[in-house]
């Protein structure tokens, strides 16, 4: 099996929003985010089944982001463990991403990526570890 070697371009600033899903650490450019909203644990398991979800009057297609991202079928649910919705802007308009936990908000050094099959990344950062950027307007 040969090794994919992923070309990592000049740096760039940005501030980002650190998320977890199953267990892996992701960050959202901020300028994409328009609303982070609590999700009560009681709620999630219903959430879950959900395709679209009302956010202030507005309709947006709820994604899960460990589904968009092959993470795995499903989310592990811890009983009492709340989740995190995040409104973004993408191509097509809004989108709700459904994710674990928010963990930071930070301005980082962003190393862009050239490589063909990580199209819903726009870069990676390093804070303790390396984290993918996921690119809103790809999803």
């Amino acid at each position: 099996m040969a090794a994919r070697v992923v070309k990592l371009c000049e740096l760039s600033r940005e501030e980002v929003l650190f998320v977890s899903t199953s267990n892996r650490i992701f960050a959202i450019p901020m300028a994409s985010v328009k609303g982070i909203f609590r999700v009560p644990a009681k709620a999630v398991s219903q959430i879950i089944k959900m395709t679209e979800i009302n956010l202030k009057g507005k309709r947006p297609p709820l994604v899960p982001l460990w589904r968009k991202l092959g993470l795995g079928k499903d989310i592990h649910l811890f009983p009492g463990e709340e989740k995190r919705i995040i409104l973004v802007s993408s191509r097509s308009g809004e989108l709700a991403l459904l994710v674990d936990r928010i963990l930071a908000q930070q301005e980082v050094a962003i190393k862009s990526m050239e490589d063909e099959e990580h199209t819903l990344f726009k870069g990676l950062v390093t804070i303790e570890k390396w984290a993918f950027i996921v690119d809103p307007k790809a999803l």
